[in-house]
């Protein structure tokens, strides 16, 4: 399904996938092995960045797709919280919708939280892109997914275009928002097993 206009946000993210020498999401940077996706960076570099990007993720009180409320801090009990940063345009984010929530369903058990960041729903200045996310809830119905997918505030969606080029992108977080670990690409189910089970351990 292809969209018919395309958002600021998406213009920025090509601009700076270009400056930067990358394809933003290509459907050939998906993973090979299915184990680390393309690329699977344990938190660390800049730890302050680091730290304040999944406290920002975790203390979030936005609204969803559906224009609903929605707070996020709510998981702070949860042993990981997975975000997931997807667009409609973006073919293996699209792709990859079903594994993700077959994932948090699996993982639910084990105090696991997954959340979508729908990152086109919403253009540069922070107003609803009411076409994204009309597309948006279509594809995730489609996918029959369950968990929850959230529209990112101005905030939120600087600090995600500043931190990565590519979509989609990933960030586990613990308990006390603590960066544990970020996907830049798609993983397969054996993929997201594995790094669901080695962030679990960390």
């Amino acid at each position: 399904m292809k969209r018919k206009t395309i958002s600021k946000w998406v213009a920025v993210v090509l601009a700076l996938a270009l400056a930067c020498g990358f394809a933003a999401c290509s459907d050939d940077k998906k993973a090979d092995s299915g184990a680390t996706g393309n690329t699977t960076e344990t938190a660390g570099g800049d730890a302050a960045d680091a730290s304040a990007l999944g406290k920002l993720l975790l203390d979030a009180k936005i609204k969803d797709i559906d224009g609903k409320d929605f707070d996020v801090s709510a998981n702070k009990g949860a042993a990981l919280t997975v975000f997931n940063v997807w667009a409609t345009w973006c073919s293996p984010c699209v792709d990859e919708l079903p594994t993700i929530d077959k994932i948090a369903k699996e993982y639910e058990s084990k105090n696991v939280r997954v959340i979508g960041i729908m990152a086109d729903a919403i253009d540069l200045e922070g107003k609803a892109d009411d076409l994204a996310r009309k597309e948006g809830k279509t594809l995730l119905t489609a996918a029959k997914v369950s968990s929850p997918n959230i529209m990112p505030d101005k905030a939120m969606l600087n600090s995600l275009i500043s931190d990565s080029s590519s979509m989609p992108t990933t960030y586990i977080v613990g308990p006390n928002g603590e960066l544990v670990d970020k996907i830049v690409g798609a993983l397969d189910y054996d993929g997201w097993k594995k790094a669901i089970e080695k962030a679990l351990k960390s």
